[in-house]
C-alpha cells in the first residue's frame, strides 16, 4: 500500500520529472498485472475479485477494463480523498475559531468539506482533444490538439465567489466544480464526501487539540505530522 501511495504521488500535479512519473506509472501497471491473474486464480472478497466476477450484458470485463477500473480506484478513490482530508485538517489546525465551531457543531463539518473542495480542488484540470478548429477568447485551437482545462480556476472566480481565496464556512451559494458537472460528474462524489466528513469527525472527536507539527505544504497526499494531548484512561485493578 505504501508503494502505491508513493507511486501515485510521483505522477501527481506537483511533479515536474517526467521520467520519474513514467517509472511510477510503469510500477503501478506492473503491480496490477501481477495481482489480477492471482485474484483470477484465487478470488477473494476484495475489489479486484469483485471486478473479475462482474458481468456487463452477460459478458465478463476485459483485462483492459479491469486495469482501467484499478487505475480509477487508485487515483480517484485514494489520492483525491486523502488529498482533501489532509487539506481540511491543515485548514482546521490553522484556525482556532474554525476548530471550535466544528467541535461545537459537528453538523457544520459538511459545509467545511464543501469549502475545502472549492478552495483546494483535488483535481485541478483534465485534458481533452479538440474535435474541430475553434477559437476561445482569442486563442486559436486546431482540431486534434490537446487542451488542458484548468477547471479548478472556476472555483476561484471572483464573479461567482466573493473573496474567492478565503476559506468561508457555510459559503452560500457554493456551486463548485471540484467533482465536475453534468454528465461528466465524478461517480464517486457522494462516497468521497462521506469519507472526508467521517474522517474529520473522528479526528476532532478523538484528537480535538491536534496541531500540525512543523512546516507542511498544501496540496499533497504525504504525511501530516501532528501533536496532540493523549487521553487519560482510569483503570481500576481488582483482586
Amino acid at each position: 500500500m505504501r508503494d502505491l501511495q508513493a507511486w501515485t504521488e510521483e505522477i501527481g500535479y506537483e511533479r515536474r520529472d517526467a521520467a520519474s512519473a513514467r517509472r511510477a506509472s510503469d510500477n503501478i501497471v506492473a503491480f496490477f498485472d501481477e495481482i489480477i491473474p492471482r485474484r483470477r486464480a484465487h478470488p477473494g472478497s476484495d475489489f479486484i475479485s469483485t471486478l473479475l466476477a462482474a458481468k456487463v450484458d452477460g459478458k465478463p470485463l476485459g483485462d483492459r477494463e479491469i486495469m482501467d477500473f484499478c487505475w480509477f480506484l487508485l487515483i480517484a478513490g485514494l489520492d483525491n480523498t486523502a488529498f482533501t482530508i489532509r487539506n481540511l485538517l491543515l485548514q482546521i489546525s490553522a484556525s482556532d475559531s474554525l476548530r471550535e465551531r466544528l467541535i461545537r457543531e459537528p453538523a457544520r463539518i459538511a459545509d467545511a468539506v464543501e469549502e475545502v473542495l472549492r478552495l483546494y480542488s483535488p483535481v485541478w484540470g483534465i485534458a481533452r482533444t479538440a474535435t474541430r478548429d475553434t477559437e476561445i477568447d482569442g486563442q486559436p485551437i486546431a482540431a486534434g490538439e490537446r487542451v488542458m482545462m484548468l477547471f479548478a480556476s472556476a472555483d476561484r472566480d471572483e464573479a461567482k465567489f466573493p473573496e474567492p481565496d478565503r476559506f468561508v464556512l457555510g459559503r452560500k451559494p457554493n456551486v463548485h466544480v471540484a467533482f465536475g458537472v453534468g454528465k461528466h460528474r465524478c461517480l464517486g462524489t457522494h462516497l468521497a464526501r462521506l469519507e472526508i466528513r467521517v474522517a474529520v469527525e473522528e479526528v476532532l472527536r478523538h484528537l480535538p487539540d491536534y496541531q500540525v507539527a512543523g512546516e507542511v505544504g498544501w496540496n499533497g497526499m504525504g504525511p501530516l505530522p501532528v501533536t496532540y494531548t493523549p487521553k487519560t484512561i482510569n483503570l481500576e485493578a481488582t483482586a
